[in-house]
């Protein structure tokens, strides 16, 4: 019965994250409130389902940037498990994978040194019994390279990666995706050891699968992340161009029907690599087109939207067309304000503190009317944006 219930949850799980890919948080959260209830109330607080839908809530607020309500979630669940002197091994096993959400939280803050003190303690263990066959603490534990791309990690953090990868290795054949995150963890510990040739080795064994890997599977999107990630660590722009010329395999037209998120991360890194070729004129290109694209588009994409807005609005303030880059601010501004997504966009602020800097450009010009403008803009958004976070999430 447990491994139906699992099972379940699983496709409860490919389900929200379908929804977030989407851009659909509000539809998540109401989707996992409803079910939350369900399950605690038809199975109790300690059962798997009931665990695992609480891990996805907190995984939710974590996505959302919302670590507020993500971590005091998680220590509220804690907390239950730390009132409990007798604890069995299921129990256990959750209270490993809540112990390995919130040094996640943590390290997203930036808090890295308590998030490491959480994943070296006693509470993230493994306490004999191996990881969690739950897939999503497999995947979480082998995507946690990710917050070590920009800083170096220490040894202690190098040893237990290495270790759980070794009980990766010893244990049953997972999915095309669990191996190929397998993969980019050695390839990340290779750069982490500063083997170089055998990461660009390993690189071109997950290259492979991804380019084996079923343009439709839903899977491919962050594969196609994490590969770009470690194409730019180890500054292969070739390999990252040919990356984003191969990703759709034919398919680009489909997939702008069946998956803007997807398409989209494809259209940043392609900017990416213009950018990083001083290639201007033909970022701007690349936006416009893409953002057509999008109006001509039947799924809603406003995140996809906002993020290339941006783009073009930084390209706009390089070539001195200051006008240009305010109009694709403002747009980006407005249509986040109109979706009410302001808490839950992770560009919403990086796209008022460009503002800010467009208004000191226009200083620099001596164009006041337009610094006025801009910084009263940016000011009334403040001021929307503290009063939509005191509001706050209850669940």
């Amino acid at each position: 019965m447990r491994d139906v219930i699992e099972a379940q949850v699983e496709q409860i799980q490919d389900v929200i994250y379908f929804f977030l890919e989407r851009d659909r948080p509000g539809t998540v959260e109401k989707v996992c409130i409803s079910l939350h209830e369900q399950v605690d109330k038809m199975f109790g607080y300690y059962h798997p389902a009931t665990f695992t839908l609480k891990w996805l809530m907190i995984s939710i607020f974590t996505s959302l940037r919302n670590y507020d309500e993500a971590e005091t979630l998680c220590n509220r669940t804690l907390s239950r498990f730390n009132d409990d002197s007798d604890v069995n091994e299921a129990e256990g096993c959750a209270k490993r994978s809540f112990t390995l959400l919130l040094a996640r939280i943590c390290m997203l803050r930036g808090q890295m040194g308590k998030g490491e003190e959480l994943l070296l303690g006693p509470s993230s263990s493994s306490q004999g019994a191996g990881i969690s066959g739950l897939l999503f603490e497999k995947n979480l534990i082998s995507r946690l390279w990710t917050q070590y791309l920009a800083q170096d990690i220490s040894r202690d953090m190098q040893t237990w990666m290495e270790n759980h990868l070794l009980k990766e290795e010893t244990g049953k054949a997972g999915s095309c995706q669990q191996s190929f995150n397998h993969l980019c963890t050695q390839i990340y510990l290779c750069l982490s050891r500063n083997e170089n040739e055998n990461a660009k080795a390993l690189l071109v064994e997950a290259r492979e699968m991804f380019d084996d890997e079923n343009t439709a599977d839903y899977a491919k999107a962050s594969m196609f992340s994490d590969l770009a990630a470690l194409y730019i660590r180890l500054d292969e722009y070739g390999d990252l161009k040919s990356l984003c010329d191969d990703a759709t395999t034919g398919d680009w037209e489909s997939l702008w029907q069946s998956d803007v998120r997807f398409s989209f991360n494809v259209v940043l890194m392609r900017c990416y690599v213009h950018l990083n070729r001083g290639e201007l004129d033909e970022t701007v290109d690349l936006c416009q087109r893409a953002l057509n694209k999008l109006h001509d588009s039947r799924v809603l994409g406003s995140a996809p939207k906002r993020s290339v807005l941006i783009v073009l609005a930084s390209v706009y303030m390089q070539q001195g067309m200051l006008l240009e880059a305010e109009k694709q601010l403002a747009a980006a501004i407005q249509g986040t304000r109109e979706s009410k997504q302001q808490c839950t966009s992770a560009s919403y602020e990086h796209v008022l503190a460009l503002m800010s800097v467009l208004a000191e450009c226009y200083k620099h010009r001596g164009e006041q009317d337009s610094v006025q403008r801009c910084l009263k803009l940016v000011g009334k958004c403040q001021r929307e944006l503290l009063k939509a976070r005191q509001g706050g999430l209850n669940v």
